[in-house]
């Protein structure tokens, strides 16, 4: 009887703390995460250091640096990348001007966009299409210190150009 009623007991805590946590803001909810976890690592600190196992755990603790270093360098370049994709899907939905070379918002590049990569006029012959694409291929090719992602939409530029001329 003890345990159905413990157990309901945590049932409705939990109820409790999910209704919290669906009515509240993020800012709010990552302080309070952040708050109750430094007081559950005293917690566990002070229990640790009433019943004499406080240098074991201490010794764990430093044994698990490493993989905790691990896991928030993870965690970082998790936000980078977040924080990249961002970038990206940003530069395209901007409001008419965009950075050079940024893709579009729809991902498929328009003729303006392959003409400001290889630096030629909307109205340029095929021969200076593929002399610009050349001179930029032999400056960003992934052999000569470029990156794939680069070299990838020069091509696309080039194809996108040379489509739009044999028309």
């Amino acid at each position: 009887m003890t345990l159905l009623l413990l157990g309901l007991l945590i049932l409705v805590i939990a109820v409790q703390v999910l209704r919290w946590f669906a009515h509240t803001d993020i800012k709010t909810v990552r302080k309070t995460i952040n708050w109750s976890g430094i007081l559950l690592i005293l917690l566990v600190i002070a229990g640790l250091g009433i019943t004499g196992r406080f240098g074991a755990a201490m010794a764990a603790l430093i044994a698990l640096v490493g993989w905790i270093w691990r896991i928030l360098s993870m965690v970082q370049m998790g936000r980078q990348f977040r924080d990249m994709f961002r970038g990206k899907a940003e530069a395209g939905s901007g409001e008419g001007a965009s950075a050079p070379g940024a893709p579009s918002a729809t991902g498929s590049m328009t003729v303006e966009e392959a003409a400001r990569i290889l630096g030629v006029e909307m109205g340029a012959s095929e021969d200076d299409v593929k002399a610009a694409y050349k001179r930029l291929m032999s400056q960003i090719h992934p052999d000569k210190g470029g990156t794939d992602y680069l070299a990838a939409k020069v091509n696309q530029a080039k194809d996108v150009m040379l489509k739009k001329l044999r028309r």
